[in-house]
């Protein structure tokens, strides 16, 4: 089985304007007690200021518990569901998305060799919201499961996400790969969870400086992992 991460390693997502979904969310409310611009202000810092201290302890925050939370604040009625409001901040605050170059073909080569795949994503959006991302830039392909930071509380690197993986899956570590961009969640995470990790450049938007000492593969091109798989 194939393990893929999802952001800039299955989909490239080039663009994300937080204060534009927050603002996305609020059209959706009555107002409440603040306005527009004071409203995504307040979302928009106080998420970052809760972000920077569950990362470090490699915990996840729900989206749509916070957005629950900040329109209870400020007394606003939204007149859609907060899992719809989940997936509107979403689409809103990303710009340019598309599926990987290649991801496509990699996809339906790996089902044409009856190779499983499944999705392990750091994310405060809810797993059914990936899911409708995934059917919308991929949608001649069915993951077999998607697992979501967003449900499990941890995080990668933290084994349990992993580990919670392989039992949904019901094999051994030896007979999985993970594929992602990250190096300290994806990489080390996989690889100290027993997995073999595949560290994939292609599609990535940041620069990682944390040294890889652990053995891996590397990979600028989804389609090499074809030729992997045949010398495998």
């Amino acid at each position: 089985m194939i393990l893929f991460d999802y952001g800039q390693t299955l989909v490239v997502e080039p663009q994300f304007d937080a204060k534009l979904g927050y603002a996305a969310v609020y059209d959706r409310t009555d107002g409440g007690s603040v306005s527009r611009e004071a409203f995504c202000d307040f979302a928009d810092a106080l998420f970052l200021s809760l972000a920077e201290k569950a990362h470090n302890t490699y915990h996840e925050i729900d989206n749509i518990r916070f957005l629950t939370a900040v329109c209870s604040y400020f007394g606003m009625t939204p007149s859609i569901s907060f899992e719809d409001a989940d997936l509107l901040y979403w689409d809103t605050a990303t710009h340019g998305s598309h599926a990987s170059p290649h991801a496509s073909e990699l996809l339906a080569a790996l089902e044409k060799r009856g190779i499983r795949t499944g999705v392990v994503s750091n994310l405060s959006f809810a797993r059914h919201s990936l899911e409708a991302r995934l059917s919308r830039y991929l949608p001649d392909h069915a993951f077999e499961f998607v697992v979501t930071s967003s449900d499990l509380l941890f995080r990668k690197p933290e084994r349990f996400i992993f580990d919670y993986a392989l039992r949904k899956a019901g094999l051994s570590p030896e007979e999985v790969w993970f594929v992602g961009d990250n190096p300290p969640a994806d990489i080390f995470g996989a690889y100290h969870a027993g997995i073999r990790p595949m560290l994939y450049t292609g599609a990535r938007m940041r620069r990682y400086d944390t040294p890889l000492e652990v053995p891996h593969t590397e990979i600028d091109d989804l389609a090499d992992l074809i030729g992997l798989l045949d010398e495998a």
